[in-house]
């Protein structure tokens, strides 16, 4: 009988160690704080600001990610601090497994919480690499009667963050990190397990930019703000991934100091010719996306974002370099919608010299005949600021007879027009009725 207990009780211990292990008992939805609660606030933050002295309150003024928010100081200014020590999967610019989710975990205890103390990584606050974001960590509680707790050690023991210090004196906190990283292997939460993510899309969904502005405002979708829950997630602020055919009709360069490159993605369609647009966010000019190239037709795959109100594509996977990279935005035509236009803007890396063209001079009317007017035209490549190539190029202009500005097709005109290349390097230029002659 004591042989029978003895061998019930080993494997009973065995069985308690396998389950510690494996974390048999982890809740992946559950907020974890065991490591993060034995860590306090000591500095003291009253009347201290966070620019000056290292130290601060702040309100949040606008979530951002998993690891980097927006808040408006004690004297008004509004900041954005990027979370010292984590690095959580991406969530805007790069949509990354684990991302969304750990950008929602973020938001909804900032959101939650009373009181909210900046901690600068020096005795003044230092910039990142970017130089557009305060390095620091970020301390919350929901009542004035709680303990504060570091939002950037609570954000690795949930398993949304691997602990990215080093063990030296400019990680003070490193060991209270490599314990909270410890417990979130151990529990297998989220960047540490095999689970699926139910915010993250791998397979893309092929789809046209109009069937997406079909879809997406739909009349009987009463719930979800309105959207289709299918491409957009208000709640969770997560969307579908799709993939669709567009050419680069445009970029804006975010004048905020944080450089971040939008372009415009339009589907053209001839039938109609009508066009259909949609905001492709590439982040920053260091980052490889923002090299796609205005008038290149590209097979875009990216996530649905809503961003102020706007629709938009994000997340999505390019490389300059010619190498192929899974799920990636590739080129599908380069040079399919040309610019002739002397007073089109330049953009310093090069993204509008490729497509972009001075005035056409119109040198030759081959035909007027089957509706169209057909002439040829030579224009010069925009190669900088105000800066043309030496020689000019020779083009064949296809026009509508009926188009409205058909009666400044002269020889010896300048001309200030857009169209289509839809023959790869042809030089045959297609001028839809709908694109203005100037």
């Amino acid at each position: 009988m004591k042989k029978v207990i003895s061998l019930i009780l080993s494997l009973l211990l065995v069985a308690t160690c396998v389950c510690a292990l494996v974390a048999c008992n982890a809740d992946p939805d559950k907020i974890y704080d065991k490591v993060t609660k034995t860590l306090h606030l000591s500095k003291d933050y009253e009347g201290k600001d966070f620019l000056s002295d290292g130290i601060g309150k702040a309100t949040l003024n606008r979530p951002t990610d998993g690891d980097t928010s927006s808040f408006r100081l004690a004297s008004g200014t509004v900041i954005s601090v990027r979370y010292y020590n984590i690095d959580t999967p991406e969530s805007t610019g790069g949509v990354e497994k684990w991302g969304k989710s750990a950008s929602n975990f973020t938001k909804k205890i900032l959101q939650g919480a009373k009181e909210i103390v900046l901690e600068a990584t020096a005795d003044t606050a230092k910039n990142d690499a970017y130089g557009t974001r305060y390095l620091g960590y970020v301390w919350y509680r929901n009542s004035e009667s709680d303990s504060f707790k570091c939002l950037n050690l609570q954000i690795v023991e949930n398993g949304y963050s691997r602990n990215t210090g080093t063990n030296t004196s400019d990680f003070p906190y490193y060991s209270y990190f490599a314990k909270a990283e410890d417990a979130a292997s151990r529990n297998a939460l989220h960047i540490w397990s095999n689970d699926d993510d139910a915010l993250f899309n791998d397979a893309p969904t092929d789809m046209s930019i109009k069937e997406f502005y079909e879809k997406i405002n739909d009349p009987e979708n009463v719930e979800n703000g309105g959207y289709n829950a299918e491409l957009y997630n208000k709640e969770m602020d997560s969307g579908l991934k799709i993939r669709f055919d567009a050419y680069m009709s445009d970029l804006t360069v975010s004048d905020n100091g944080s450089g971040t490159y939008t372009f415009t993605g339009t589907q053209y369609d001839p039938d109609t010719d009508k066009y259909y647009n949609i905001d492709v966010y590439c982040m920053y000019n260091s980052q490889s996306q923002s090299k796609l190239k205005l008038g290149h037709l590209y097979t875009v795959i990216g996530s649905v974002a809503l961003h102020n109100g706007n629709w938009q594509i994000s997340g999505i996977n390019y490389n300059d370099m010619g190498l192929t990279l899974k799920d990636a935005t590739v080129v599908k035509q380069e040079g399919y919608y040309l610019t002739f236009d002397s007073n089109a803007k330049w953009f310093s890396n090069k993204n509008a010299s490729v497509n972009v063209y001075g005035n056409v001079t119109v040198t030759e009317i081959l035909s007027t005949d089957g509706g169209n007017i057909v002439f040829k035209g030579t224009a010069k490549q925009l190669t900088g600021n105000n800066t043309f190539a030496d020689r000019a190029a020779e083009f064949t202009f296809t026009v509508p007879a009926t188009h409205s500005g058909a009666s400044k097709i002269v020889k010896g005109a300048s001309l200030t027009l857009h169209g289509f290349q839809f023959e790869p390097k042809s030089g045959n230029i297609t001028i839809p009725a709908s694109q203005a002659i100037n």
